[in-house]
């Protein structure tokens, strides 16, 4: 994961924006941190009522970058939202107006360091339990060894569970955002620490061929879990069996 600082974005229209990270291959994820305080000028206006006559008053608060550095805690909040990202985290988000409004406030607050807010009124908010809940359920307690171990146990005893980050690499393949070499990496992770058990034909991975549509079908239907494990391994060995990935 690569961080970069920079003032603010080059495109104007993006102004509203504290950080953004971008996916480049499955294994790198580069951050930017724009660290120029966001300042919202409040804007009042009028518009006509459907009455003839009458008008309606409108308060508005525009977002713009100022020529100061953003308070060091909007900062840290906005490094450790786009590091969830980074690691796979999507946005916290809540269909109750009236809390949402209170986070904004500043007067509650939120249950997520990946609420989809600009740090402005907001309380800095620090890395909550739901937040290591959900890095949990990607990557397990202990990280992959664990998983390693676990699935090598499992696989020995016909019982197939793939590793979770693995329905990441599946989702992120079959919407384009990485490349088939950097899903077969995946592919080669799982057959080199036996968590799939494949008939390795040499010890060269290689992407040979592109890969069909269909399997990018079984991909994000698995990582969706419309599938079970056992129906994508298939999957994997159509792969292997027909020399469009080579191992």
């Amino acid at each position: 994961i690569t961080i970069r600082y920079e003032p603010k974005p080059e495109k104007d229209k993006e102004f509203e924006i504290a950080g953004v990270t971008y996916r480049n291959g499955l294994n790198n994820q580069d951050i930017v941190i724009y660290y120029l305080n966001i300042e919202l000028e409040r804007v009042d206006y009028t518009v006509p009522a459907k009455e003839q006559g009458y008008y309606y008053s409108i308060g508005e608060f525009i977002p713009s970058y100022a020529d100061y550095l953003a308070p060091e805690s909007n900062l840290r909040m906005t490094i450790k939202h786009e590091l969830g990202h980074a690691l796979g985290l999507g946005h916290y988000n809540t269909e109750d107006k009236d809390r949402f409004q209170r986070w904004y406030d500043g007067v509650e607050r939120p249950p997520s360091v990946m609420i989809p807010m600009k740090p402005t009124k907001i309380i800095s908010t620090d890395i909550t339990p739901l937040d290591v809940k959900k890095v949990v359920e990607i990557y397990g307690r202990d990280g992959f060894q664990a998983e390693i171990n676990e699935q090598s146990d499992d696989a020995k005893n016909d019982k197939m569970s793939l590793p979770h980050w693995i329905r990441n690499n599946a989702k992120w393949w079959s919407e384009g955002k990485i490349s088939d070499k950097d899903f077969a990496s995946g592919i080669e992770f799982m057959i080199q620490n036996e968590i799939i058990l494949l008939e390795k034909q040499t010890n060269i991975f290689v992407v040979e061929n592109v890969i069909p549509n269909w399997i990018k079908s079984n991909a994000k239907w698995w990582s969706e879990g419309l599938i079970g494990d056992s129906e994508f391994v298939k999957s994997l060995e159509y792969l292997v069996r027909n020399g469009i990935i080579r191992i």
